[in-house]
């Protein structure tokens, strides 16, 4: 699950990412770029996450662990 989190948040920032890099801060410079994360964790996992659990989990590992407990 990691892997796929991660490989979703590379496609909504274009570029690589890491499963522990702190990313919010740069998804919240933009803030089209945080519900385009949010539709696409959305399409891809079936689950519906909020803003703020994003800020709360500012990491892919840390979102891929709110997918894993939501599924």
């Amino acid at each position: 699950m990691i892997e796929e989190v991660t490989r979703s948040w590379a496609l909504v920032l274009e570029r690589g990412v890491e499963p522990d890099q702190h990313l919010f801060e740069e998804l919240g410079a933009e803030s089209v770029k945080v519900l385009e994360l949010l539709d696409v964790m959305s399409e891809r996992f079936g689950v519906f996450l909020t803003v703020e659990q994003l800020y709360e989990n500012p990491t892919p590992r840390a979102v891929a662990i709110l997918v894993e407990q939501s599924v």
